[in-house]
């Protein structure tokens, strides 16, 4: 509902352009965040016993692997802008580059919560996320910031679930940076399945929406 009525008003405020290009520079990042943390957050609420030793080297890795992908997004972010004929999506993609680790701290918060049965605090956070990104939105719209202050409430969206999350996923086990090659077998045994089917998810589900952009354009 808070995103409904945040779109309402944006909707009063943007172009239609502005939407179609915030939308295809969102799809092309979440294709990526399919692959990018190689399932194992699903691996971390799966699995049957989680040491801190396991948790470490999930939190590390996504954050490392997070933090590789947005970098390449931010260095591909011209390149891609061109295959899709849409000078506007560069610099889309270059804020959204800062989803990749935001998303990876975020995940690794979410899974361990998840696995607790945690779901008022996922819920309150989500919550608050929203109505802090949905207002970033709207504030820049009406200041005349076009596609981007679709894309700052979005990073705002998510940036403050991360930090909303992380002291609540603290008082069950606190992240710490640390890899373990065992740990990391242990998770990635059973990850590769999910990342093969999350991938494959977002591609029948996005595909679509990549092609019109392409084809027809932003507007479209």
């Amino acid at each position: 509902l808070v995103m409904l009525a945040a779109n309402v008003v944006l909707a009063r405020v943007l172009m239609p352009a502005d939407f179609g290009t915030a939308s295809l520079a969102l799809v092309i990042a979440v294709v990526l965040t399919a692959v990018n943390q190689l399932g194992l957050i699903a691996a971390i609420v799966q699995r049957r016993e989680l040491s801190k030793c396991h948790y470490n080297t999930a939190f590390t890795t996504s954050l490392v692997s997070t933090t590789v992908f947005g970098l390449l997004l931010l260095a591909g972010a011209g390149t891609v802008a061109g295959l899709f004929r849409n000078p506007g999506l560069a610099p889309v993609l270059r804020l959204y580059a800062l989803l990749f680790p935001l998303g990876g701290v975020a995940a690794v918060q979410t899974a361990l919560l998840s696995r607790n049965l945690m779901f008022r605090p996922l819920a309150k956070a989500a919550l608050v996320a929203r109505l802090c990104g949905g207002g970033t939105s709207i504030a820049l719209a009406l200041a005349g910031c076009g596609v981007m202050s679709i894309a700052w409430g979005y990073v705002v969206l998510n940036g403050g679930n991360a930090l909303l999350l992380l002291p609540v996923s603290s008082r069950v086990q606190r992240p710490g940076l640390g890899l373990s090659m065992r740990a990391f077998r242990d998770l990635f045994g059973y990850g590769p399945g999910i990342m093969g089917m999350n991938l494959l998810n977002q591609q029948s589900a996005n595909a679509d929406v990549m092609l019109v952009g392409r084809i027809l354009g932003s507007v479209s």
